[in-house]
């Protein structure tokens, strides 16, 4: 940076403060404003930490003052050793927090499919970072209006912490007191909502439940009322669960905690003082903490702000940097995602409230829950469960076995993009695959069901028990689209939610085709319990003859009013049987095998050749550390070829014993590599010992075609 430039930054014009309120303004962009704007949005972690008004004035602190201070610090030290070389280099520490300001700026608008997709992205935004603060430095230093400008937007000084202050102030007013219900027809009840499920996925062309594949759902429909149109009103577990609980629509800024939602149904129902609850609830914080009997980790004021404050230092980084930024960036507490940092004791207890660490160990906590049903009560049982599946990590097959996967990137599935793998390429037969795996483990819900029905049915409660079974919010695969996003394509894939409501000594059931929603559990619940609620409700009980004339869907503060039938919903389930239907159920669509007519050949019909690779990097064949439990099925093969190897992607072949069994291409994972996953069926690799190879398909149009040994293992040695 020139001399001219430094000295006309540093302009004896320029009033002292000025400088110094400028640096405060820009900090207030670059520090203040994202990392208060994801306190906000991690309401459950300071719930979970316990922070108080100590912890949130030592951050204000931190970032409105210290943080300031220390840059205006910075840069007049950088302005007295500039002085001794002519005046270059005074805005270096200026023009460096542009740079954070700019990349700040910059990270949301960087998502374009080619950078992400080779791992660029950071190439082009520092450049674009580094030009445009040198740039803003220089207008900074020749024209006064951008200094006017600046000193405008130094009131984020106050507004970027203000309203985080006003936010979580607004927690606290809400405050959940033990209240009385009454309740006149307290008979038992068991809800179990599952996540990321489209209702879409278990019907056929006629639009009834495919009994072939999903005989358990087909089963609880017959004794029960299958709202064929049943839709969420949100997209998201944080917001749709809460939505569920309470039947109040979503509203801007509402925390999935207890004393946003005083009247939900774990309050409503304990408030009863008629049942013995057990509540399985991993997400939300809406359960009344007096049902846990598990002890809350305790810990002093410092305690939690050393946590906060290194946890802060871990995020930081990660809202203004690029995704694939070449450093190692420290790692996030668990706390941050309501997760525990320590393995959690099993709970001895069959009633009161669990709260499983998310994502882990799902199989054992639905056994877990089961096992409570079993237990003896005086009272009526409310037994709750939120059960994670058949959402990803994808893990489980249809037997209740587990099979493995990559733990790392397990919640960035193959052809995923964006900063949480939510949007899907253009990859057809890769996001085939990915609902193959989806199905699975929908496979292995299905499963779960009949095991929860055999056991309401041995213990005396089926028929009198209300029963309702539903989820959260739908799921899309539809290529080019979101996974999670709602838009015209895949409105129907995730507006639509399994609902079954089984009433007390209802023996026969049908499809119901009026306009439900999620909002609409609660007052159900209400009414056949006769119960009062403690606060208003959006929803109506589907006994009531009046139905709602839209259905509503609620994303990014805005509110989208619905036909009362899904749109589309006839069109999303003949794209999926268009995949799927004609197929084993344990074999990926045609569309994402390359060579169908080869399954089931000896690889003895062919020219193979070994191939030696530079680098091959496979996930283990190995039990996850995660998904404890069940019995282990080592049939995912799935790894990354390096491009040094193969350029482009490239053909590839799975044999078990000799036998071809899988083809497909192989789909870009990340800068310099390919990367393959096979689900193969469980069958295939039940023999003791199992040996797989991967081939690589070098010319299918020679008779014999040609292949290249690229790798040989066993599995199954030890089982």
């Amino acid at each position: 940076m020139s001399s001219q430039v430094a000295s006309a930054a540093a302009a004896p014009t320029q009033p002292r403060w000025e400088r110094p309120l400028h640096i405060g303004a820009l900090c207030a962009f670059a520090f203040s404003e994202p990392l208060f704007a994801a306190l906000t949005q991690q309401f459950v972690y300071l719930h979970d930490m316990q922070a108080g008004w100590f912890e949130i004035g030592a951050v204000l602190l931190l970032l409105t003052v210290v943080v300031p201070l220390i840059w205006v610090l910075l840069d007049q030290l950088a302005i007295l050793g500039a002085a001794r070389f002519g005046g270059r280099g005074q805005d270096a520490v200026f023009t460096l927090l542009l740079v954070l300001v700019w990349l700040s700026l910059m990270r949301p608008f960087m998502r374009f499919y080619y950078l992400e997709v080779n791992a660029i992205v950071f190439l082009v935004s520092f450049p674009i970072a580094i030009a445009g603060a040198v740039l803003s430095s220089l207008l900074y230093a020749r024209l006064s209006w951008v200094r006017r400008w600046l000193s405008i937007a130094a009131v984020g000084m106050i507004c970027f912490p203000g309203m985080f202050v006003w936010q979580f102030a607004s927690l606290g007013k809400a405050e959940t007191h033990p209240t009385s219900v009454a309740i006149t027809n307290a008979v038992p009840v068991v809800m179990i909502v599952f996540d990321e499920f489209s209702g879409t996925t278990l019907m056929n062309r006629d639009l009834q439940i495919d009994s072939q594949r999903f005989p358990q759902f087909a089963r609880l429909a017959g004794m029960s009322t299958w709202y064929r149109q049943a839709s969420t009103v949100h997209t998201r577990t944080d917001v749709a669960v809460p939505a569920l609980l309470s039947g109040q629509f979503p509203t801007a800024a509402r925390p999935p905690l207890e004393g946003e939602y005083p009247g939900n149904l774990f309050r409503v129902i304990h408030g009863t003082h008629a049942y013995d609850m057990t509540v399985y609830e991993p997400v939300t914080r809406l359960c009344p903490p007096e049902l846990m009997h598990r002890e809350v980790t305790q810990r002093t004021r410092l305690e939690k702000l050393r946590l906060m404050m290194s946890t802060l230092i871990s995020v930081y980084p990660r809202l203004i940097l690029p995704n694939d930024t070449p450093l190692d960036f420290p790692p996030i507490s668990k706390l941050w995602f309501g997760l525990s940092e320590k393995p959690d004791q099993k709970s001895t207890f069959a009633t009161g409230l669990h709260r499983p660490t998310a994502f882990v160990e799902r199989g054992e906590q639905l056994q877990s829950f089961l096992k409570s049903l079993q237990t003896a009560s005086e009272k009526p049982k409310f037994c709750f469960l939120h059960a994670e599946v058949p959402h990803l990590p994808w893990c489980f097959l249809p037997s209740g076995h587990v099979y493995n996967f990559d733990e790392v990137n397990s919640f960035q599935p193959p052809g995923g993009e964006g900063e949480i793998g939510e949007s899907w390429t253009n990859d057809a037969g890769l996001i085939a695959r990915n609902e193959h795996r989806y199905l699975q483990q929908l496979g292995f819900a299905d499963r779960f069901l009949g095991q929860l029905l055999d056991l309401l049915q041995e213990i005396d409660m089926l028929d009198h028990c209300l029963l309702i079974v539903t989820a959260d919010h739908g799921v899309s695969y539809r290529p080019g689209h979101s996974r999670r996003v709602p838009d015209a394509t895949n409105l129907a894939d995730l507006l639509s939610i399994p609902l079954f409501i089984k009433m007390p000594d209802q023996t026969s059931g049908h499809a119901s085709d009026e306009n439900v929603e999620s909002v609409d559990i609660l007052p159900t619940i209400a009414d056949v319990l006769n119960m009062e609620l403690s606060q208003p409700v959006d929803g109506t009980s589907v006994s009531r003859a009046t139905r709602r004339p839209r259905k509503t869907l609620y994303y990014d503060h805005t509110m989208t009013a619905i036909e009362p039938a899904i749109p589309q919903l006839k069109a999303a389930v003949n794209r999926h049987r268009n995949l799927f239907e004609g197929i084993p159920f344990d074999q990926p669509p045609l569309l994402s095998v390359t060579h169908p007519e080869w399954r089931g050949r000896s690889t003895t019909e062919f020219v193979v050749e070994e191939r030696h690779l530079s680098r091959l990097h496979m996930i283990p064949p190995a039990r996850n550390s995660t998904e404890l439990g069940p019995p282990f099925v080592p049939c995912l093969v799935a790894g990354n070829l390096d491009t040094r190897d193969f350029q482009d992607p490239v053909d590839l072949l799975v044999a078990v014993n000799g036998v071809i069994r899988d083809s497909g291409m192989t789909f870009v994972r990340e800068r310099g590599f390919h990367g393959f996953e096979f689900l193969l069926p469980e069958s295939a690799v039940a023999a003791v010992p199992s040996q797989i190879e991967l081939f690589h398909v070098v010319q299918s149009a020679e008779k014999p075609a040609r292949l290249q040994r690229l790798h040989q293992w066993t599995v199954n040695e030890s089982n």
